[in-house]
């Protein structure tokens, strides 16, 4: 015996072609739309947390100060797993993107914050990370 096919969007019982998947039009609309709308709000919330970092990363260029202690940062409510590019990983240190900033971050600290992309082509670094 067949298994009777059900309306994805509401439930009710499908008849007609074997592929079929909504019972109406309607039905159809509003599945895809919930779906879309599922898309562009996660899209929203993750380009929402990037914005915040990359606010936090200006503050943290325009502070003065070379590197800055990861859990200080991240009690500013910066993410470290929210970026826009991994650029290298060496020796338990990553040189990560957000947006135009660049900038090294290890298991404990964040330096070497760097505007890049600037007018003309060339990247400058905003603090030089310190070696200590």
């Amino acid at each position: 015996m067949e298994k009777e096919r059900l309306c994805i969007n509401c439930g009710k019982p499908l008849y007609g072609r074997p592929d079929k998947m909504f019972c109406c039009e309607r039905c159809k609309t509003n599945w895809h739309n919930f779906r879309k709308g599922l898309i562009r709000r996660s899209r929203s919330s993750v380009l929402t947390l990037l914005e915040n970092n990359h606010s936090i990363l200006v503050c943290l260029m325009n502070s003065g100060c070379l590197s800055w202690p990861l859990r200080m940062v991240e009690s500013l409510g910066f993410r470290r797993d929210y970026l826009t590019r991994l650029a290298a990983q060496n020796r338990g240190e990553m040189v990560c993107e957000c947006f135009d900033i660049r900038y090294r971050v290890s298991k404990t600290k964040i330096w070497g914050l760097e505007k890049i992309g600037s007018p003309g082509g060339a990247s400058y670094q905003i603090n030089s990370p310190s070696r200590s």
